[in-house]
């Protein structure tokens, strides 16, 4: 009786989370479509887009993996570990996102044309600690620099430690967390003078020069060097068929058992 009554509410959820993330896909999915690009010389207001290079800065900033000048970079810190309750995760350790830091500064893009557009980024939130948002890294799809792994008892270099701080404990007395090595590994993204980027944002009419202005975890930044059209219908393909599979699996299973 309880069964009867617990697995199609269970099904259920899991559909609910389905609908939840194809809505959510969607959603962006329109955004983007109907946001025709605007060149940067007739911005108006509002959410818009562009398409242009990035411009060398007069004070650059050093990416902390690499060591390089750029013009900004993303930083990721993940940890390999099994996680809890039921489910493959339970079986094999899988790399799971900790820790994100950004440092973008002010910085312009320029279209053919030679006409530029002064872009912002939102400083308000430049660090996440887990659980980092998923928006985070379907909305921003950026060419990866340097990848570097380390084992449990290593560390990375100073200047990411400086930033990131130590990796976190996923061991327990008694939890699965706890069950073999836990590597981590650290990405680093950059942004170089000459990358081509596409970028959804809000224009302000308030700058003394056109101006957008980002959050990285809620507007759409992309690489269009590092990501050909082809990679980028691969991913939007891969997420659709990933949440519809997710919403018709749990909401048919909830069909059938009732």
């Amino acid at each position: 009786m309880i069964l009867d009554v617990f697995l199609p509410a269970i099904f259920g959820l899991v559909g609910l989370v389905g609908v939840v993330g194809l809505l959510s896909f969607l959603s962006s999915l329109q955004t983007v479509l109907s946001t025709g690009v605007s060149p940067p010389d007739a911005l108006g207001t509002g959410r818009v887009a562009v398409i242009g290079e990035v411009e060398a800065t007069d004070s650059p900033v050093r990416a902390p993996l690499s060591g390089e000048e750029c013009v900004g970079y993303v930083l990721d810190r993940e940890v390999k570990h099994r996680t809890g309750g039921t489910g493959v995760g339970l079986l094999v350790p899988r790399w799971h996102r900790k820790d994100v830091h950004y440092e973008l500064p002010p910085t312009y893009l320029a279209d053919v044309e030679g006409d530029r557009v002064r872009v912002q980024f939102d400083a308000d939130v430049e660090s996440w600690r887990t659980p980092v948002p998923d928006e985070l890294f379907s909305n921003v799809q950026l060419g990866v620099d340097d990848r570097t792994r380390y084992d449990e008892d290593a560390s990375p270099p100073e200047a990411v430690h400086g930033i990131l701080g130590d990796v976190p404990d996923v061991s327990s007395a008694g939890s699965v967390f706890g069950v073999g090595s836990h590597p981590h590994r650290y990405t680093e993204w950059r942004l170089e003078p000459g990358d081509r980027l596409y970028l959804l944002g809000h224009a302000h009419d308030d700058a003394s020069e056109p101006t957008i202005r980002a959050r990285i975890d809620e507007d759409v930044l992309v690489d269009l060097g590092a990501n050909s059209r082809l990679r980028l219908l691969g991913l939007l393909t891969a997420r659709f068929l990933a949440t519809g599979a997710l919403a018709a699996f749990g909401l048919g299973g909830a069909i059938v058992l009732v």
